[in-house]
């Protein structure tokens, strides 16, 4: 893994939840020094020693950044800007803007192509997906299904196929059932496709996931992330039928992670600051690290 993304809001790393902000996304330098959060609150992207999350440095940026993604160099870093709709690249050091993207609608994660030669990001409230070069610059835009909305993370598989979990809404069928309005799915770009299309459907596999976030993929196996049932589903890419499907996995899943010996899979929580680990073959927790510690009790944690 030469590259984390756990995402996405709420989380908190030490030192930097006594300021009160809210960490968006989470990334590491390529030779996993230095680890980045985009801060969305307070318009900063935080610098720490990865080995023991010291703060080196903070930058202040303009609007809202929900991404960040440290260039190969780590001499520059993208950030969506979700706020301003654009994606900006700043100077890792002082923090001043080196390029800004054309317009792009509620830009809310980011990731590299697997050559490392591009980057991708996508609409939070619309789903379509732009490509642009190291320069910020618009290399193509895939347009997506109306119905799609939510996207917040995108993860390429192993064969170059681009997956982005978020929601659908149907209020043409099923706009006048509650249960039929509002689905999960996982949509995906297959290379060289031009349209975003409709992949996986998760609520026709199992008990419906509610908010899906992230996933993660191998050569077989895409494993969903959702924050909303607390749940890790395991979905075979042949038969596009579950494996296995791991529920009460901890509060809000909401950042997953597949270790390159394909054994286990991490798992962040936001609500519950964990990190579990499960067994990518059964879905079977195998540990549990409390990263902080919070004594709000967990029913209201939980809004009971």
């Amino acid at each position: 893994m030469t590259r984390l993304r756990l995402e996405r809001s709420g989380i908190r790393i030490d030192g930097v939840a006594k300021t009160g902000c809210e960490v968006r996304s989470i990334a590491l330098s390529d030779d996993e020094s230095v680890l980045y959060a985009a801060l969305s609150d307070s318009a900063e992207i935080l610098a720490l020693e990865a080995k023991n999350c010291q703060e080196i440095s903070r930058l202040h940026v303009s609007g809202e950044p929900w991404a960040v993604l440290p260039s190969p160099d780590a001499d520059s870093l993208f950030v969506a800007d979700f706020d301003g709709n654009r994606i900006l690249c700043i100077n890792a050091k002082t923090g001043n803007v080196q390029n800004t993207s054309p317009a792009i609608s509620r830009p809310s994660c980011l990731t590299y192509t697997l050559k490392g030669d591009s980057i991708y990001t996508a609409g939070f409230r619309t789903g379509e997906i732009t490509q642009l070069d190291l320069q910020c610059r618009i290399l193509c835009r895939i347009p997506s299904p109306k119905q799609l909305n939510q996207c917040r993370s995108l993860t390429f598989a192993p064969n170059g196929t681009l997956y982005a979990p978020q929601t659908r809404s149907d209020t043409v069928v099923g706009g006048r059932m509650f249960d039929r309005s509002v689905f999960p799915v996982v949509a995906a770009v297959a290379p060289a496709a031009k349209r975003v299309s409709l992949a996986l459907f998760p609520d026709l596999l199992v008990v419906p996931p509610h908010r899906p976030r992230e996933v993660a993929v191998d050569t077989s196996t895409l494993y969903l992330a959702s924050a909303g049932s607390d749940d890790i589903l395991a979905i075979d890419l042949a038969t596009k039928f579950p494996k296995w499907h791991a529920t009460q996995v901890g509060q809000e899943p909401g950042g997953i992670v597949l270790d390159a010996s394909r054994e286990p899979l991490y798992v962040l929580t936001l609500t519950g600051q964990e990190i579990v680990t499960l067994s990518a073959r059964t879905g079977e927790v195998q540990s549990r690290l409390r990263f902080t510690h919070d004594s709000t009790p967990s029913q209201n944690i939980l809004g009971a």
